[in-house]
């Protein structure tokens, strides 16, 4: 099926217009149009402001909505994520009031911490480029998220867009530090903890009501599901649409069966990483390492600056993620991250200074 619908409107007695409408909702959906046609009597696009652009009855957008004073925004009008969301940041907040208690205030609850838990990783005693590698995989490994993409593109202006991401970035370090300080705080309480991956868990299923931790557990496996279905969903748009029909060209088949297979390949990959991860930690690494090291490099150059194009770009992303493997599971090296940025820019810019080719600028 094709991805937008052409419809035929009356405008005025005697005059007809064909609206183009896209199939699927959201920001990220929009599509352009690339014709030939020119003034006469046949068919033109309307261009009532005379400004050279044809002329949009709506921008792709994601629908915007409050939810108990919160701006969210969604590809669509179903809400999947703000429910279970709103609901975590409660049962964490209640978790984190529930535990200072236990310790007897909030003064004898930071007592508590152990000290060695507070220093600051990287010192001078400690750096090395290990060190520099633990910080480098999350910064880089999140610039470029899908969640932060959509929501970028829909806003209506950049200004929007520049307040959002910071206000958003502000959120999302007051609520991270909220399981920070559930960690910090709650280790004492858990002396036999053997997995220090549960003890958020741990803490809410000792100390929290049933009720309130039934709410608490559930609304943490949706938000688990939910990240997972958009990681899911985003690769398969990425590799269907930008990758694989392009390819084809003429000869593509079915959109929507080849998006279906991609969804079904990563959801096969994805558990074959799972069973060969010892924690939870090393897998949610992985994930951000691969291949985050090409788009970081790609995005980088793109926005700052003139350097490269579609050839420099690809090069980058190829290099970044084989390095990346090759690193990480043929060579165990200590930093695969690090040398996997180090080869996306080097390829980046070795390609991009290429003077027998041609490339287009990003």
């Amino acid at each position: 099926d094709a991805p937008v619908t052409a419809s035929l409107v009356q405008s005025a007695p005697g005059a007809y217009q064909i609206v183009l409408t896209g199939r699927r909702t959201g920001a990220t959906e929009s599509f352009t149009i690339d014709s030939q046609l020119s003034g006469g009597q046949g068919l033109t696009f309307s261009d009532a402001d005379q400004n050279g652009v044809i002329d949009n009855v709506q921008d792709a957008r994601n629908a915007s909505f409050t939810v108990n004073g919160l701006a969210i925004s969604s590809a669509s009008n179903v809400v999947t994520d703000a429910v279970q969301g709103i609901a975590l940041i409660i049962g964490l907040l209640a978790l984190l009031w529930v535990v200072s208690r236990a310790h007897g205030g909030w003064h004898a609850a930071w007592q508590h911490i152990d000290p060695e838990h507070l220093r600051w990783p990287g010192t001078r005693a400690t750096w090395s480029w290990e060190v520099v590698e633990k910080w480098a995989v999350p910064v880089c490994g999140s610039v470029m998220s899908q969640e932060l993409v959509s929501r970028v593109l829909a806003c209506r202006a950049p200004a929007t867009a520049r307040r959002a991401c910071l206000q958003g970035g502000v959120l999302y370090l007051l609520v991270g530090l909220v399981p920070v300080s559930l960690g910090l705080i709650g280790w004492p309480l858990l002396p036999d903890l053997t997995h220090p991956e549960q003890i958020l868990p741990q803490l809410a299923q000792h100390y929290l009501p049933s009720w309130l931790y039934v709410i608490f557990a559930g609304a943490l496996i949706s938000a688990i599901l939910s990240t997972v279905d958009s990681a899911l969903l985003a690769a398969s748009a990425l590799l269907s649409h930008n990758l694989l029909v392009p390819l084809w060209r003429a000869r593509a088949p079915d959109p929507v069966r080849v998006a279906r297979t991609m969804v079904l390949l990563g959801g096969l990959i994805a558990y074959v990483l799972a069973l060969h991860a010892g924690r939870v930690y090393e897998l949610v690494e992985a994930a951000s390492a691969f291949g985050s090291a090409g788009v970081f490099t790609v995005v980088l150059f793109g926005l700052f600056t003139r350097i490269g194009g579609a050839y420099s770009a690809a090069a980058a992303l190829v290099a970044g993620c084989l390095v990346w493997v090759s690193a990480e599971y043929l060579w165990s090296l200590s930093t695969p991250y690090l040398w996997a940025l180090a080869a996306a820019f080097v390829c980046y810019v070795g390609v991009a200074s290429l003077p027998l080719v041609k490339l287009p600028s990003i």
